[in-house]
């Protein structure tokens, strides 16, 4: 196996095993509940990106797996977007409106990354397997992944600004960390593929290991004294 693939496969299991570690400390909060979430669809889309490049043909099976990495992706932006909300604490009542927005971005995810909308051609290749982009839904994809990040980041620098102690390193350390991830996710699993570069959305994922194993560690297992 591609020694690409292995990594994948490495970083799937390993975001999977924090993710039902962090959930296990506390399943009633919801800080844990929506960080694990977060951890377990980085897993899945790792997971998927190493299917898609062990494929062999075009097939049922292509397709739905195209269709789960980018499902997957997009949900790793809402539930980091809901984390924000929560943590260190919940500041601010979370509204109808709120609801209503985290489940229309949903349905849009759901619906907009389905191939019939977002796949406009697929080549199995013997380096690399490609996948040609419909640019209206990859813009309304990216659109919505870019929202709820945004509001995410937004949401803890607000909290940074009041915040003070514990609180404001544990806030620092995690707009650092997921500041990076996000970065090199974006550039190789978003932009790349936007201009026609398929080659490096393995590349992505792999930012998640040092970054969710740290991060995880620092936010539910380190104690301060």
């Amino acid at each position: 196996m591609d020694w690409k693939n292995i990594l994948l496969i490495i970083v799937a299991g390993l975001d999977m095993v924090f993710s039902f570690t962090v959930y296990s400390i506390n399943p009633k909060n919801k800080i844990n509940i929506f960080y694990s979430l977060f951890l377990f669809f980085a897993s899945i889309w790792a997971f998927g990106i190493m299917m898609f490049r062990l494929l062999q043909s075009i097939s049922f099976i292509a397709y739905l797996t195209i269709y789960t990495y980018y499902v997957a992706a997009g949900f790793i932006a809402i539930f980091f977007c809901l984390f924000s909300f929560y943590f260190p604490h919940l500041d601010r009542r979370i509204t109808l409106s709120h609801k209503l927005l985290f489940l229309f971005g949903t349905i849009i995810i759901l619906v907009i990354s389905l191939p019939i909308f977002l796949v406009k051609e697929l080549s199995i290749l013997p380096a690399n397997n490609v996948v040609i982009l419909n640019a209206i839904a990859y813009e309304i994809y990216s659109i919505v992944f870019l929202f709820f990040t945004l509001i995410g980041f937004i949401n803890l620098f607000k909290k940074l600004i009041k915040s003070d102690g514990f609180s404001r390193v544990q806030l620092k350390f995690i707009i650092y960390s997921t500041g990076i991830a996000y970065f090199f996710g974006v550039i190789f699993n978003l932009i790349y593929p936007f201009v026609g570069n398929y080659t490096m959305i393995w590349f992505g994922p792999c930012f998640t290991i040092i970054i969710v194993i740290f991060l995880s560690y620092f936010l539910f297992f380190y104690r301060h004294k």
